[in-house]
């Protein structure tokens, strides 16, 4: 988005100020991984160097720029993106298990399975790996948590409670930590149902796991403890080859190629098939893991500065509002998802400029 931004700036002839240009900058460094992630594009590498500039960070290097990547000094890049990382290192640690497994967390599904993938980006993965425990009982409480649904368009009886419906609960949930110096993957695992999916995307898959040794599992922390009967302590964390470290271009195609070859797991199905055909709503199930979810929340721990948006989007109308608008975004994507290539006229984009994902093969 910054990159974009940027060359609207540079194609409408405005000046860029400089405290703009080092945000956008920021931006782009941090979600690049300091432009190793494989979604780094050509464009990203040409905006960085135009921002250093503007920016006054560093100087350009004397000699001749190649296409791209050579316009700017790597060594004052390089130190920016280090310390940017660090900062965040020590934010994300700061914040608690709670919010590390919800701060970025994304929901994706495949057929009738559903997989939540949160993402830690970190420059330290021990500082993490400290609290693997509280974290996998996070992932735990998250799957069920994303089955309570407010009841504030019902009678008035039950207006302001909340309920549970399974079917919106998800079968998977997954966190990443991803060191951005090493380039590397630990992939943390919360249960039996995550360990069979987990395997096989990772390690049964040839072009992974190509060497049968390039994925292996471990315990996540020593003296961690099983967090279920289906899973043992040295199952709770799995290493990922080198560069493997974007959730979009192969974290979620990995999941979505694994359940399209027939996943199955023995212990239970999807829980949406699971679920009766009306969702199953109860009120008593959703007092019980409301509780959970308030006992997680820890208030000594250091939490960010609260504000309106995050009173807003807390409460129960905000939050049916953003559901039903990612319920909305999901069908047009769907819809847009179904054009030819013809019909994408070669590009990513809809016929409205709407861009269009996909992790469907070919």
């Amino acid at each position: 988005m910054c990159t974009i931004v940027g060359y609207l700036f540079l194609t409408h002839r405005q000046p860029l100020p400089k405290p703009i240009a080092v945000l956008m900058l920021q931006a782009i460094l941090s979600d690049t991984l300091n432009l190793r992630s494989i979604t780094t594009t050509d464009a990203d590498r040409s905006m960085v160097a135009l921002l250093t500039s503007y920016g006054g960070i560093g100087k350009l290097t004397k000699h001749a720029p190649s296409a791209y990547g050579d316009m700017y000094d790597d060594e004052v890049i390089d130190l920016l993106a280090k310390k940017q990382f660090q900062a965040k290192t020590s934010w994300i640690v700061a914040l608690g298990p709670y919010e590390m497994v919800r701060g970025d967390q994304k929901d994706f599904a495949c057929g009738p399975w559903k997989f939540g993938i949160s993402v830690l980006e970190v420059t330290d993965t021990t500082q993490v790996l400290k609290v693997a425990q509280d974290i996998l009982s996070e992932l735990r409480l998250l799957k069920k948590e994303k089955g309570l649904i407010s009841t504030i368009n019902e009678t008035s009886e039950s207006k302001g409670a909340m309920r549970l419906a399974r079917k919106m609960e998800l079968d998977f949930a997954f966190l990443f930590i991803v060191n951005v110096v090493e380039q590397k993957s630990i992939l943390l695992i919360s249960g039996g149902r995550e360990l069979a999916l987990a395997k096989a995307a990772f390690a049964e898959d040839d072009e992974i796991n190509s060497d049968g040794q390039s994925v292996t599992l471990q315990a996540a922390f020593p003296g961690i403890s099983a967090p279920g009967s289906t899973i043992q302590p040295e199952e709770t964390a799995m290493l990922l080859p080198k560069g493997y470290v974007s959730r979009k271009a192969q974290f979620v195609p990995a999941f979505f190629k694994a359940i399209q070859d027939d996943f199955e797991y023995e212990e239970k199905g999807p829980v949406s098939k699971e679920a009766e055909e009306v969702d199953e709503v109860s009120e008593l199930r959703a007092a019980q893991v409301q509780e959970q979810v308030s006992r997680s929340k820890n208030p000594k721990l250091r939490r960010p500065r609260a504000n309106s948006f995050r009173a807003n989007f807390m409460s129960g109308g905000a939050l049916e509002i953003v559901i039903s608008r990612e319920g909305v975004c999901d069908d047009e994507l769907v819809r847009a998802n179904k054009l030819t290539s013809k019909e994408r006229h070669g590009n990513l984009y809809d016929g409205e400029g709407r861009i269009i994902r996909t992790y469907e093969h070919e």
